[in-house]
């Protein structure tokens, strides 16, 4: 289709090249919607599946504009301990954005790209937050990416039915299946039994 082309500030016209590994999830469904969506409105997306391995390379050498993960460790349990894709605090093959900035972070200025004064505040308050477990600084956190979708989370994980045999017995049937919670974990499957009568 004919569309009009979004353009960089130096007047090119914005390519995007998008590499994703496709594990676990329907990430090459999505990258095709986006893709489309995104071309009606002016933006190119070149897209290529590419091992894990080469996304991870690419990304620490900050040669990946954009990728895409099944958003996992973006629950309450973790976010003190994992937020990066809260905030660019380093070289993770799940998150690209901010990697020049993230080693600026973890180097304390020695390395890496000093961010903007948004960026800064954003950590400032993460590290408050991390010192302090105080959740006034991680609403702070929060509140600037709801403001400035640092990330552009899509969906969330999908719901997944459980199917457990009739005979298994002492199995909650509420609870979460996710990563974040190492999936069947806090519900102690130790405890869980087969009535044999």
């Amino acid at each position: 289709a004919d569309h009009t082309r979004r353009l960089w500030p130096d007047g090119t016209p914005i390519n995007i090249q998008w590499d994703l590994v496709e594990t676990e999830t329907p990430k090459g469904p999505i990258t095709e919607l986006v893709t489309e969506y995104w071309d009606a409105i002016g933006v190119h997306i070149d897209w290529t599946s590419v091992t894990r391995t080469l996304l991870t390379q690419k990304i620490q050498a900050n040669e990946e504009p954009m990728s895409t993960w099944h958003g996992d460790e973006t629950m309450d349990i973790l976010f003190h301990r994992r937020p990066k894709f809260f905030a660019p605090i380093g070289a993770s093959d799940e998150s690209c954005w901010g990697q020049l900035w993230g080693q600026w972070y973890n180097t304390k200025g020695a390395e890496g790209e000093e961010p903007p004064d948004e960026i800064k505040e954003l950590y400032d308050s993460l590290d408050k937050y991390l010192e302090t477990d105080e959740d006034q600084y991680g609403h702070i956190a929060l509140a600037s990416n709801a403001e400035n979708v640092w990330t552009i989370g899509t969906i969330a994980n999908g719901p997944h039915p459980l199917i457990v045999n009739n005979k298994l017995k002492n199995v909650s049937p509420d609870g979460f299946w996710t990563w974040d919670y190492l999936w069947t974990d806090p519900v102690f499957p130790e405890q869980w039994y087969f009535d044999e009568s």
